[in-house]
């Protein structure tokens, strides 16, 4: 009887412990969660500012993929200054060919 009392003790405080630090670790999940949702807002004014600006000086704004060439995103001028469909399109295509190897050393 005593040494099931003392397990069951055991166990009750083997549970408190192990609550405790998973509570702990949730907590600090939620902390970690909301420093990155922070970072996430933050780089969104980021972007939304730098939009403005380059509005402001330029003709359209667009931008490429990793590999430097594919269109992923534009706001729209570009196909009105081109008279054409960006859509995956590739920027080299709509570059001179004078301008062309230049392009390539960016």
């Amino acid at each position: 009887i005593i040494f099931t009392a003392m397990l069951t003790v055991l166990l009750s405080v083997s549970h408190c412990f192990t609550k405790d630090a998973w509570l702990r670790s949730r907590f600090a999940e939620q902390v970690a969660l909301e420093k990155v949702e922070q970072q996430n807002d933050a780089l969104a004014h980021e972007n939304e500012a730098m939009g403005s600006l380059l509005a402001m000086v330029c003709d359209s704004i667009f931008w490429l993929a990793d590999d430097g060439d594919t269109i992923v995103r534009h706001d729209g001028k570009l196909e009105l200054c081109l008279k054409q469909n960006l859509q995956s399109s590739f920027f080299s295509q709509h570059v001179v060919e004078d301008d062309q190897p230049r392009l390539t050393h960016c």
